[in-house]
């Protein structure tokens, strides 16, 4: 069955630029998520963002529908995230510390939800970078076992133990560096 996202990556193909937008429309706030999870920096996050698309645009002719289109870009802006980190361009910087510094007027209830959020955001930077990746995209981009083999190409067999450990050892994180934070509340 050939999808209307399928007429447009031919049209792309086939030199049409402007149907290259339609793609981008779709896809970039997932890629510019993905980006700024990564790097932990928006204004680098919103450039590699662009990178990523610019590699697919020219790429293009080298999807071949083996997996959803949405895999095959991920996986190029994940490259290109960890690509720029390997460079040490990026200086990781936290966009999200200045919301937690004004919070004067805001409910309890409000205060520590967002204080259980930074906790657990702390905790996942603490993780090797492999498995930060494999938990964001499980349970934050909700992606499938399937998808994440794909997209970090190793064995879904592999994601599933990698994603297990990982959770465990995130639990341990937790417990040791944030014994404040109820585990049953996440």
């Amino acid at each position: 069955m050939v999808t209307n996202e399928d007429k447009v990556i031919e049209a792309v193909r086939l030199g049409d630029a402007q149907a290259y937008r339609i793609l981008v429309d779709s896809y970039k706030d997932m890629v510019y998520t993905l980006c700024v999870r990564m790097l932990k920096n928006s204004m680098y996050a919103e450039e590699l963002a662009q990178d990523a698309f610019l590699k697919a645009y020219k790429n293009i002719g080298s999807y071949r529908k083996e997996s959803k289109f949405s895999t095959w870009l991920y996986r190029i802006a994940l490259n290109t995230c960890l690509s720029a980190l390997r460079k040490n361009k990026i200086s990781e910087v936290d966009i999200n510390d200045d919301q937690f510094e004004s919070e004067g007027n805001l409910g309890m209830k409000t205060l520590e939800e967002k204080d259980t959020s930074l906790l657990l955001k702390k905790a996942i930077e603490s993780l090797k970078k492999e498995e930060q990746i494999v938990i964001q995209l499980f349970f934050l981009e909700e992606l499938s076992i399937k998808e994440i083999a794909e997209i970090t190409n190793i064995s879904e067999s592999n994601v599933k133990v990698k994603l297990h450990r990982t959770k465990q050892k995130l639990k341990e994180i937790i417990q040791m560096k944030f014994p404040e934070l109820d585990l049953n509340s996440i």
